[in-house]
Parts: structure tokens; C-alpha cells; sequence
């Protein structure tokens, strides 16, 4: 389990926090449209940010939905790490390893 797994996870256990898994997605899904309206706003559409500009829109955003992310994988028992190490061997299995 990575540190910052167990981090959000000590957070969420002294703030006494929720971790209904319903309640988390729900969450996500909000925070994932908050992120959509912050690079649409300042993108303009599809170009790409400026890295000082997404640092100072985004940033925020970004961290609210990886925290809520990482404490679904806590409440489902799911270490974060292997899961996304399993889905990259998935797709290079699919792939052969090329793009």
C-alpha cells in the first residue's frame, strides 16, 4: 500500500470522516466534474494548459479527487498500487507492449 494511501486513511479515521462506498463514489463523481469545469474554463477546450496555469486551477481539484479515490480503494480493502500496476500489465499484455 503506498504512504499516502495510509495517510488519506489515518485522515479519514481522526476527522471520523464517512467511507460509505456509495457516498465516496458520489463524491468522486462530483469532484472528477469540478476538475472537468476547471480545464474547460481555462483550456478553452482541448489545447493544453500552460503548466503554471494548470498548477493554479487544477491543483487543488486534482488532490480533492485523488484523496476521494484513494479512500474507496481504503473502504473496498483495494491496495491502489497493485490495482493500477495490474491494469498497466493488462494493457501491455493487450498491446504487446507497444503503443
Amino acid at each position: 500500500m503506498l504512504k499516502i494511501q495510509r495517510k488519506v486513511k489515518a485522515l479519514y479515521k481522526k476527522k471520523g470522516w464517512k467511507t460509505a462506498p456509495p457516498l465516496l463514489i458520489l463524491a468522486i463523481q462530483e469532484e472528477l466534474g469540478e476538475v472537468a469545469k476547471r480545464w474547460l474554463r481555462e483550456s478553452k477546450g482541448y489545447k493544453k494548459l500552460s503548466s503554471a496555469k494548470a498548477d493554479s486551477t487544477l491543483f487543488e481539484e486534482i488532490g480533492d479527487l485523488g484523496n476521494l479515490l484513494l479512500a474507496l480503494c481504503n473502504a473496498l480493502g483495494i491496495d491502489f498500487e497493485k490495482a493500477v500496476e495490474n491494469t498497466i500489465e493488462k494493457v501491455l499484455e493487450k498491446r504487446g507492449g507497444s503503443g
